[in-house]
């Protein structure tokens, strides 16, 4: 039994290539769907959207993560 199967995680980065290596380590080692955005505006519209996520922000520069959250 999978303690994260059904969750929804959102990665935000604006870095391309960060994207990218948090999804594969999330894909390797948890059963969950990831969404992915590249700024923090672009995350709030994700989330205004889908309410059942968990928002992961790694960084980014045009909106920091704490005024994001």
């Amino acid at each position: 039994m999978n303690r994260y199967a059904g969750f929804r995680i959102l990665i935000v980065d604006d870095n391309e290539n960060n994207l990218y290596s948090l999804n594969a380590l999330i894909d390797k080692y948890m059963d969950v769907e990831v969404l992915q955005a590249s700024s923090g505006s672009e995350a709030i519209d994700i989330a205004l959207r889908d309410p059942r996520i968990d928002l992961i922000a790694v960084s980014y520069t045009h909106l920091r993560a704490h005024e994001t959250l």
